[in-house]
């Protein structure tokens, strides 16, 4: 294989000299096979007892937390390859989503499970502060905006999106009123919503599947 083909240095003199669009570039380097060769696993941090559902880095990207079968949710420091603490969150069911909640200094996370709970923990304390009961269906997807640390969004199977805000006294009955978006109105009774994402730079755009 001719070795300018594949050598990145040549194709940046290349784009310098000939005006090559950057689309085009990014797109054809973006992932290169030389890249995928080099990848590794560099270590495997053990903790959990049940099948590991869901990663989270924070803002810094200096902790990960995980949840897991187990019923724990994990705050890892990934980079010393070490476990800082161990959450027993009170969830009944599989943790599906886990979510750092942002300015708190990383001392607060929000849980998402199967038993349709959506639980806000204090890390330092080791303590559950909030438990909300007001989806239907399992908890997969729980969003927060930058830089607000007082609320955040879920996705449930019962085909709602839900809006927490830890400012406000809430107390949960069989028709909560902090449904933002209900599915069900739209594509009928058997709707889920398994997942979510909010745009950060625009927060006020959701996108579920």
């Amino acid at each position: 294989m001719d070795l300018q083909q594949t050598n990145i240095v040549h194709h940046l003199r290349r784009r310098q000299i000939c005006d090559i669009g950057n689309v085009s570039f990014e797109r054809k380097h973006h992932v290169t096979e030389k890249l995928i060769n080099r990848l590794g696993l560099e270590h495997e941090l053990e903790g959990h007892s049940g099948c590991v559902n869901c990663l989270e880095w924070n803002q810094s990207g200096q902790l990960l937390g995980s949840g897991s079968d187990d019923l724990n949710a994990i705050i890892w420091d990934p980079l010393r390859h070490k476990k800082l603490c161990t959450l027993r969150t009170g969830h009944h069911g599989n943790i599906f989503s886990l979510k750092f909640l942002p300015n708190t200094s990383d001392h607060t996370i929000a849980t998402g499970a199967a038993d349709c709970k959506v639980r806000v923990h204090n890390v330092p304390n080791l303590e559950t502060t909030h438990a909300f009961s007001c989806h239907a269906g399992r908890v997969k997807r729980l969003v927060a905006a930058p830089n607000v640390p007082y609320m955040f969004w879920s996705a449930g199977e019962d085909g709602t999106v839900r809006q927490f805000d830890l400012r406000a006294q809430h107390t949960c009955t069989d028709s909560c009123s902090n449904v933002l978006i209900n599915l069900n109105h739209y594509i009928g009774k058997h709707a889920e919503c398994k997942c979510l994402a909010l745009n950060p730079h625009r927060p006020e755009q959701l996108a579920g599947k």
